[in-house]
């Protein structure tokens, strides 16, 4: 029941804080730096009840609407991490193993660093918030 719970809180929290938090990042912009409090909260729950609506014609809708932007961000992402690989090739050492185990073996307190990978269960969401970003 605990589980179920956990599981229905998650779905009805993190919907509404993933989009504020979006709506929010636009105020690093210089055009929407004057962008109040109440715009905000009116701007989440129009995108929020227009998410809501799609959802009574099927999932399907919303997946038409999104899979498109979805290839393209995940294309941009690898592209971009791609071409900057060659700036520090150093960065491919985070495949091998061995550097984890000597971060967790030889730092004192190397295993704390393992706390936000405790949130992997739950789904990406809480793992990303407990890592600050």
């Amino acid at each position: 029941m605990i589980g179920g719970a956990a599981l229905l809180a998650d779905g009805i929290i993190t919907p509404p804080i993933t989009v504020t938090s979006a709506v929010e990042g636009l105020r690093t912009l210089p055009v929407f730096k004057d962008l109040g409090t109440m715009t905000i909260v009116e701007i989440v729950l129009l995108i929020i009840s227009g998410l809501f609506f799609m959802q009574q014609f099927g999932t399907m809708s919303i997946g038409k609407l999104f899979g498109p932007i979805m290839v393209i961000w995940f294309s941009m992402l690898a592209i971009l991490g791609i071409m900057h690989i060659a700036d520090d090739l150093s960065v491919l050492k985070a495949f091998n193993p061995y550097y984890g185990i000597k971060l967790l073996t030889l730092y004192p307190h190397g295993f704390l660093l393992l706390g936000p990978y405790s949130s992997v269960p739950p789904g990406p969401k809480p793992c990303i918030r407990t890592w600050g970003t």
